[in-house]
């Protein structure tokens, strides 16, 4: 493993990686480099605007519809797209849903609420 600061480089980190070794597209590579730089950047237990999307989509993928989870939410569905396409910070009303917070940083993170 390659080690990063204090932390050693994350799957998710690496995948990312490939991902933009295999892409055709410069944007599609800038975008997939610096998502896994962002990766290596945050401390363990923590998520950034991109990495939060897998626990989001765990959490959606619970209702029978993206719709109806924005409802139990209590967002509008069009909210709840723009934090699923990166378009948009993530509002405290999914934070909460989803178990995690904001943290207070100079750009957005996230971490698990520990109960």
């Amino acid at each position: 493993m390659w080690a990063a600061g204090e932390g050693i480089m994350t799957a998710r980190a690496i995948s990312m990686l490939q991902r933009a070794l295999s892409a055709n597209d410069p944007d599609q590579v800038r975008s997939e480099i610096r998502a896994a730089i962002a990766e290596l950047r945050q401390p363990a237990g923590t998520f950034n605007s991109v990495s939060i999307t897998a626990p989001l989509e765990k959490a959606v993928a619970a209702f029978p519809s993206a719709a109806a989870a924005a409802a139990a939410w209590g967002v509008s569905r069009q909210v709840l797209h723009a934090v699923r396409n990166g378009d948009r910070p993530c509002p405290p009303a999914i934070l909460r849903a989803i178990g995690m917070e904001k943290l207070a940083a100079g750009r957005t993170i996230y971490r698990e609420i520990a109960e």
